[in-house]
């Protein structure tokens, strides 16, 4: 697969131009944003295009109100303790040579940074796919970040990302005195208009070094409703020498597009389902659209991916799977196209679903090794 990337450098300044509008507007009032969105719906890309181009965060960000934006990407924690996410987010502030060792050291060393750029300005801290930090682990972590919020404030805010909305109890404990800031000024992303779309689908042609007539441009963005990563998979797939037809067909035959659409295909209400969904929905057989787990009940369904790895856990339950042999195991003879992280993100997706299930399943990550089902 394609690694996630964004140039934006030729985006015009009023691409997204609505939700960076109500995003301005919400921080120029001191508050707190919630940005939510399925898989691949652009949340990322739409908070890197803030951060990253000067001329779209000049054009909404004035200078007078001297906005710093720091970004903490949950998805990149690799060892589930508060400890470990607190060094990592102070290494935003670029000390990572001056970290402390303790708790204690590293809450002081935070408050310090947060104080310096908050005298001068306003810091806005981004924690993108923040659904993935929420375990009981790093609720000390949240704790002392919602001691540093209520005394900064209103010159620290944040904007949280997240695939779902998060608003139950359940939901929000772990985040302690911030969760109740996740359910205010909630803004939903989903499809690109048009003329936005273009412009994102020129950007992934310069990626794959693909030229697109308008025609092909257009049909893209109508099979795909302009959702932005099945745009993106959909140009990618032309790009290894499939056409529009062939993958409205059997979008199984470009594995990175079937993953993403798998992946869209539990997303419910939060979309707005495209053709190329719908094909992909249409191509499975009854066997491949879920199973039921004898003894197991989910709250959440299964995706079709996520239930062939479930099964493979099971016949191996107890034992450590490793890496490959699940790659192997989901994608055969497609294994060799498959990224590590492809397969680590529906392992995540299906270890989620599990600690809600009935009874509760864990999926345990052996380090360096691979995973092992425990019933």
């Amino acid at each position: 697969m394609t690694a996630r990337t964004w140039s934006f450098s030729y985006f015009p300044k009023d691409y997204h131009k609505d939700n960076l509008i109500k995003i301005s507007q919400i921080l120029k009032k001191g508050e707190t944003v919630q940005l939510i969105g399925a898989p691949g719906s652009g949340t990322s890309a739409l908070v890197r295009l803030i951060t990253q181009v000067p001329k779209i965060k000049n054009s909404y960000f004035p200078k007078k109100f001297n906005f710093q934006f720091l970004l903490l990407d949950g998805n990149i924690l690799l060892e589930r303790n508060s400890l470990t996410l607190s060094r990592l987010f102070l290494s935003l502030f670029g000390t990572q040579a001056d970290i402390p060792e303790d708790n204690v050291g590293i809450n002081q060393k935070l408050e310090e940074e947060i104080s310096r750029i908050c005298s001068k300005g306003n810091l806005v801290l981004i924690i993108d796919h923040i659904q993935e930090l929420d375990y009981p682990e790093l609720a000390p972590f949240f704790a002392n970040l919602s001691y540093v919020y209520r005394r900064f404030r209103p010159n620290l805010n944040f904007i949280f990302i997240s695939d779902r909305l998060l608003r139950t109890r359940a939901d929000l404990e772990n985040f302690k005195d911030l969760g109740r800031f996740l359910t205010s000024n909630i803004i939903s992303i989903s499809n690109l208009n048009q003329k936005d779309s273009f412009w994102f689908i020129k950007d992934v042609e310069k990626q794959v070094s693909l030229h697109l007539n308008k025609e092909e441009e257009t049909e893209i963005f109508k099979i795909s409703s302009g959702f932005p990563r099945t745009m993106k998979r959909l140009v990618e797939a032309v790009s290894k020498g499939f056409s529009i037809d062939e993958l409205m067909e059997n979008p199984n035959l470009f594995p990175a597009l079937a993953i993403h659409l798998d992946e869209l295909s539990e997303s419910g209400g939060m979309i707005q389902e495209s053709p190329i969904l719908i094909a992909y929905r249409n191509s499975l057989s009854d066997k491949d659209k879920g199973d039921h787990f004898e003894n197991i009940k989910f709250n959440q369904r299964l995706t079709k991916l996520e239930d062939k790895l479930l099964k493979f856990f099971l016949l191996k339950k107890g034992e450590v799977v490793v890496r490959e042999d699940g790659i192997e195991k989901l994608w055969g003879e497609n294994a060799v196209a498959i990224s590590d992280h492809a397969y680590d993100q529906i392992v995540h997706r299906l270890r989620g679903k599990l600690r809600t299930s009935i009874p509760k399943v864990e999926l345990e990550t052996i380090k360096g090794r691979g995973h092992c089902l425990r019933i």
